[in-house]
């Protein structure tokens, strides 16, 4: 039985109990001040023979969303219904709908999304097969970069586009573990995530920050001077400064009452990220420390 197995053998207990005490009341989050004044008035659209949506985006011309979801596929919202937009992967043959676990690292897993607001082309970062890019009509995905510094990207998570520089900030979540291994990866606190830039037209990639526990959501500030990572374990989001006097540094941009997940940024310069939980009991719950 190698350690991987045995190290998610004692999580998934270690997990339960967690889980058992907080919903008993014996953690209890802190508050979230606002939290309940805006998804109250928000608008469900069901997915159909799809699950897992991941990252929502909007092509030049407004079109859209498209959102990644379980079983491989990149889906357009036409107005009135999901229709099939881009796969990642060639290999759909076992890729039943609306997802088959055992098949994820075949069938391809789009997370982050990002349009190149120029050439109107897709950037697609895939769990498993690496940083993507399709055309405007969709289709299948073409192979950027699988891996870095001779190793294979295991996680590949979120992107935003610099469009005037080309150039493509993207994250590697772990080293250690693939995308169905997540909760491996926060309960042993597994920092050795990546902020990577990818040169479109030069092909090159240059890492820009290591260490990170799970380095997930991704988005530059509206001048460019800055791009910001989300550590998902850590519930902060790190700031790396790509201009200024401060240029190839990095620092604590915000601490979070949550676990974040993608980062997005509005026509005014703010910044929204979305919470996969608050803050609470699972953070004690730490088996040990890698990086």
């Amino acid at each position: 039985m190698n350690s991987r197995l045995i190290l998610t053998v004692i999580a998934l207990p270690l997990l339960a109990v967690a889980i058992a005490f907080a919903t008993t009341g014996v953690f209890t989050p802190p508050p979230v001040r606002g939290s309940f004044d805006v998804l109250p008035g928000s608008e469900r659209i069901h997915l159909s023979r799809a699950v897992g949506p991941e990252s929502l985006v909007f092509d030049p011309s407004g079109g859209g969303p498209y959102t990644g979801v379980a079983d491989g596929r990149v889906l357009k919202w036409n107005g009135g219904d999901w229709v099939e937009f881009a796969v990642t992967s060639s290999q759909r043959e076992k890729c039943s709908h609306p997802f088959n676990p055992a098949m994820e690292h075949i069938c391809g897993r789009p997370l982050g999304l990002r349009f190149h607001q120029k050439t109107g082309d897709l950037y697609i970062a895939d769990a498993y097969l690496g940083l993507q890019v399709v055309g405007p009509e969709g289709g299948m995905a073409s192979q950027l970069v699988r891996e870095v510094e001779g190793q294979p990207l295991r996680f590949t998570n979120d992107m935003d586009i610099d469009d005037k520089e080309d150039v493509i900030y993207f994250t590697d979540s772990s080293t250690e573990f693939y995308r169905r291994e997540f909760m491996s990866s926060v309960l042993t606190v597994d920092m050795t995530g990546k902020l990577m830039k990818y040169d479109i037209t030069r092909k090159e990639v240059t890492v820009l920050l290591r260490g990170l526990a799970f380095a997930n959501g991704v988005s530059l500030s509206k001048d460019h001077s800055f791009v910001l990572v989300a550590e998902t374990t850590r519930c902060r989001i790190v700031r790396f400064w790509l201009q200024g006097p401060n240029a190839g540094k990095h620092d604590i941009f915000a601490e979070l009452p949550g676990f974040p997940d993608n980062i997005r940024r509005n026509s005014e310069g703010d910044f929204w990220s979305l919470f996969t939980q608050r803050r609470d009991s699972l953070q004690n719950w730490r088996l040990l420390t890698r990086g």
